[in-house]
């Protein structure tokens, strides 16, 4: 919640940011694992900043992506098991993505994406609340040019145009709400 008033009236005073894995030091300049730390870092109305360990992930990744999802939860999707930019071709793709959830401070495990998505990925929320998931675009395999896969378990090699649909598990929480009535237009601070 950034500083204000919110859409539901709450005056906010505080945002917390969260953010996980990647690799520890400067890349590139290292082979290095992922790593599965989380961090929080809460900034208030008064400029105060401050940080915290989280619940580590369930699968250490890098180069993954995110999306803050509408109950509040964030989805880490994509990534590789390790900072492969010294020896390109080298990541074992990391293809399960994980949900946090802030009110228990823990990761979850949700269904597998069907393709690699090691590097430069991306992931964002649907109109419909669902989440798209797209791209690999990794560098060759050890600088040698494209097709330089190196069989599994690592990730596919070459670049991936495709996308992949992922619905999160509040689309499966009883039926979806309908609007079946609604105003044609509103003034500002009216309720409807």
């Amino acid at each position: 919640d950034v500083p204000g008033q919110g859409g539901d009236g709450v005056h906010h005073e505080t945002m917390t940011l969260v953010t996980w894995g990647g690799t520890l030091g400067p890349p590139p300049g290292s082979w290095l694992p992922a790593n599965p730390f989380t961090t929080l870092t809460t900034i208030d109305a008064n400029g105060n900043v401050s940080n915290r360990n989280g619940a580590d992930l369930n699968h250490a990744r890098w180069y993954s992506s995110g999306v803050l999802l509408p109950d509040g939860q964030v989805l880490a999707v994509g990534g590789g098991d390790k900072d492969d930019v010294i020896d390109p071709g080298t990541t074992i793709a990391v293809n399960t993505p994980e949900l946090y959830d802030p009110a228990t401070n823990k990761w979850t495990d949700v269904a597998p994406h069907a393709r690699d998505r090691a590097y430069h990925n991306s992931a964002l929320l649907l109109p419909d609340m669902r989440v798209l998931l797209g791209g690999n675009a990794p560098l060759a395999a050890h600088y040698g040019g494209p097709n330089q896969d190196q069989g599994r378990p690592f990730a596919n090699n070459d670049k991936d145009p495709s996308f992949e649909i992922w619905s999160p598990p509040y689309l499966f929480r009883g039926p979806r709400p309908r609007i079946e009535h609604a105003p044609a237009g509103l003034a500002w601070g009216r309720p409807f």
